[in-house]
């Protein structure tokens, strides 16, 4: 199984998303985050945003969007590492989110696979 029916996975770039864009994914970071941690006051949008624009020297990244046959944003991925750490240069950090309305479906399945594939591409034979 690839993508599932209905849903269409792209790889995105926080440095280049629309202010548009970026507001959708902080939504979905801050429904999950709250979903997580009920109890916690909702982080800002414009706080979330600047933490998806954030990176830092000699970092690798890859990120995707899960969006439904709408267009609306249902899931994200991230993998990454950074080169300045040579204690963990084996590590792959990853976050897959999808929204409780698009579990079960394939969806976070998709986004993975997605992730690995990023990290093959980047010449990692361990994943």
């Amino acid at each position: 199984m690839r993508t599932p029916t209905g849903y269409q996975i792209v790889q995105t770039d926080a440095a280049t998303a629309s202010d548009a864009e970026l507001t959708e994914a902080a939504r979905v970071f801050q429904t999950m985050n709250h979903e997580r941690v009920p109890e916690d006051p909702l982080t800002a949008i414009d706080a979330i945003k600047a933490r998806l624009r954030a990176t830092t020297p000699a970092q690798w990244r890859a990120t995707f969007a899960a969006r439904d046959v709408s267009g609306t944003l249902v899931g994200t991925g991230f993998v990454g590492w950074n080169k300045n750490e040579p204690e963990n240069a084996h590590a792959r950090w990853t976050e897959v989110n999808v929204l409780p309305a698009h579990r079960g479906k394939g969806v976070g399945r998709a986004i993975m696979r997605a992730l690995v594939e990023a990290c093959i591409a980047q010449g990692d034979d361990l994943v």
